[in-house]
């Protein structure tokens, strides 16, 4: 019993000192956390202050009240254990000594309520005057960091002077293309019914004499006569169609619809219009090859001459239906439909710019803008021609024409917006239209096409997406309208008999317009070689390729090139 009581009495202390061991840890940890929380505040004070003292001069003085709140703090700090012993030893000794009343009071706290705690003050008078004259008289940069800002602003600025030289050499390349099909096109037809009817005559010769009768090489009927022909066949058949229409029952038809169903036919027209002029090309071209490399008389080539003949006649009654509302817009009094169309074209800037955009999407854009511009233009051009043949005054010609500038104008308008913001969102320099003009060029002079005999103006067309037929159909029927209100103004044509020199007159204007495409060609011709010479030479050869399915992409763009460059293209 005594070594029993004698071993209790030595395990008690043990026990009582592993206690206190554990709860001077505990102490510890939270005296820690306590000290890392008042450095915190006090780094978080001094930036303060430092910031203060460098914008306005002005320093608080309260060193005083940090170092209260310091000595407060170490009144919170509890007590360190003391460890004894020796190092060798294995077991640590813990100092009981019974602390002070002050110390216990602290042991007794928990660690949660350690933290002092921050009261919050109202802001004084010196705070608010400080912070009006931080703000006011501060001396804080407002501009972007970054060095090359000012270079996105200069590209957003240049975008539509680029645009207008791209804009202004597709113009060119549109006219030119209408004047082809226009002018060119009879000619052509003329001269494959000389081919046909000399084929016919040769052949007639042959089984009447029995002999082989050799016909001259100008005079040989090729099948490209034959599609000529056929584009002939076309143009006329799709222009005896819309000679059924009255122009001026259309008129009055669309002039007394509402508002909302003239809205509904605009975008129905523009949008038929846009997916006709990527179809119809393709058609010409399924046309073309059913001409020359089918056999004779296959059946294919009936069914491409009915589809594009089909494709021609509703295209061009899309065109008529466009034509006819803008002649609406133009002459009605209060000119609600003319701010309709003028509202479409911002309207178009919303179903464009907020969508994402590579340069080769922006290049079918900027060859889509381009044609409409042109067919804007022209169905411009015919509505002043028929108002002046029905004799209109020239008051009304010329209010006519402010809402004809009125409408150009708001076209250029809604284009510029439209590009600048495409390429500012898509992060697209405005260099690319300058590699735009290079494609076009390249088409008029044939760099990228050698070794394929076209038409100079199939490739310019087929990359524009113009619709020649369509256009020319629509064209001569409203002529044909100008014409007849000419006729009825002046009835001493018809009494007198002055159709001699009618037809004189009718032969000077095609004169004429066969001399301008003939000047306007060679212009277009030297203009296009000296934009390849110059934008060739300074992208070079490793310029950034742009996306575009071109023949041009990666190769040499002057005129001259070695055989071996050439033997890259093929």
């Amino acid at each position: 019993s005594i070594t029993n009581n004698t071993n209790n009495l030595h395990l008690s202390p043990l026990v009582d000192t592993t206690t206190t061991a554990r709860e001077g840890q505990q102490q510890q940890l939270a005296w820690e956390i306590q000290q890392q929380q008042l450095l915190r505040q006090r780094r978080n004070k001094k930036l303060l202050e430092q910031t203060a003292t460098n914008t306005i001069g002005f320093t608080s003085n309260n060193n005083n009240n940090n170092k209260t709140e310091v000595l407060t703090a170490h009144q919170y700090s509890p007590p360190l254990p003391k460890a004894t012993g020796t190092s060798n030893s294995k077991t640590v000794g813990i100092d009981t000594t019974t602390p002070s009343p002050q110390q216990q009071t602290c042991n007794a706290t928990p660690a949660s309520s350690l933290t002092p705690t921050t009261t919050t003050t109202a802001p004084t008078l010196n705070t608010v005057l400080a912070y009006v004259k931080l703000e006011l008289l501060g001396e804080k940069e407002e501009g972007s960091p970054e060095k090359d800002c000012d270079k996105y602003m200069e590209e957003f600025l240049r975008v539509p002077s680029r645009l207008e030289r791209v804009q202004g050499l597709g113009m060119l390349i549109c006219t030119d293309c209408f004047l082809n099909i226009l002018i060119l096109l009879p000619l052509k037809l003329a001269w494959s019914l000389i081919c046909l009817v000399a084929h016919y005559y040769f052949t007639f010769q042959q089984q009447k004499r029995n002999q082989r009768a050799i016909s001259p090489k100008y005079l040989v009927f090729s099948r490209r006569h034959l599609y000529t022909i056929l584009q002939s066949f076309i143009v006329f058949s799709t222009y005896a169609v819309l000679s059924q229409i009255s122009v001026g029952m259309v008129y009055h038809w669309i002039r007394g619809q509402t508002m909302m169903k003239l809205y509904l036919l605009v975008a129905i027209v523009e949008v038929f219009d846009r997916l006709m002029c990527g179809f119809g090309q393709d058609a010409l071209d399924s046309l073309f090859w059913n001409t020359t490399r089918r056999p004779h008389a296959h059946p294919r080539l009936i069914v491409s001459l009915v589809v594009v003949f089909v494709y021609a006649l509703l295209h061009s009654l899309v065109l008529f239906l466009h034509i006819t509302t803008v002649n609406v817009a133009m002459n009605s009094a209060d000119h609600a439909l003319l701010s309709l169309l003028i509202g479409g074209n911002f309207a178009e800037i919303k179903g464009t710019v907020f969508k994402k955009h590579s340069k080769k999407n922006l290049f079918q854009i900027t060859m889509s803008d381009i044609c409409e511009r042109f067919k804007l233009l022209l169905f411009l051009f015919l509505i002043m021609m028929l108002n002046l043949f029905q004799g209109r005054d020239n008051e009304h010609l010329y209010k006519w024409l402010e809402m004809g500038a009125l409408v150009l104008a708001s076209e250029m308008l809604c284009d510029w917006i439209k590009h600048s913001f495409i390429t500012r969102l898509n992060f697209i320099r405005s260099d690319v239209y300058e590699d735009y003009s290079l494609i076009l060029a390249g088409d008029v002079t044939g760099i990228g096409h050698e070794g394929v005999n076209l038409d100079n103006t199939h490739a310019v067309v087929k990359r524009l997406g113009l619709a020649q037929i369509p256009i020319l159909c629509v064209t001569m029927r409203y002529l044909r309208e100008a014409l007849r209100y000419f006729y009825l103004s002046h009835n001493n044509i018809r009494q007198n008999g002055h159709w001699k020199n009618m037809t004189q007159v009718y032969l000077l204007i095609f004169a004429a317009l066969l001399f301008i495409k003939v000047l306007l060609g060679m212009i277009l011709a030297v203009f296009a070689s000296r934009t390849v010479c110059v934008i060739g030479n300074r992208q070079q050869v490793n310029n950034s390729d742009t996306g575009i399915p071109n023949n041009m992409g990666g190769l040499s763009l002057t005129a001259k090139a070695e055989p071996a460059e050439k033997h890259k293209r093929k």
